[in-house]
């Protein structure tokens, strides 16, 4: 991890168009299924266009150094646990009521 936090705070301050002396590359936490880091830059441009491609890069750069450092990115997943109800014989019906019942206030 420590790899990983010097790495990407070393491709900030490298870029041309991010502000060096404003980069902090911190692990804020461990989450369920992560270790989670904050970036905090600024980038030198008021053109949107120029600032989402350099963003860009610097996402899939970023990915590059945990690559790098032997790490990689898990991919968003989800499980679904699918239980099995057992075969009803032909020609039953499941009913299914509700009865409310009404207390009075004491």
């Amino acid at each position: 991890m420590r790899a990983i936090l010097g790495g990407i705070e070393q491709l900030l301050r490298e870029q041309e168009k991010v502000w060096p002396d404003d980069v902090a590359v911190r692990m804020t936490g461990f989450g369920q299924n992560s270790l989670d880091i904050e970036l905090q830059c600024w980038i030198l441009t008021t053109d949107y266009a120029t600032y989402t491609a350099l963003r860009t890069s610097l996402y899939l750069e970023i990915m590059g150094v945990a690559e790098s450092a032997g790490s990689a990115f898990a991919r968003p997943t989800r499980t679904v646990h699918i239980n099995e109800e057992p075969a009803r014989p032909t020609g039953t019906t499941t009913t299914t009521s509700t009865a409310t019942e009404r207390v009075p206030p004491q």
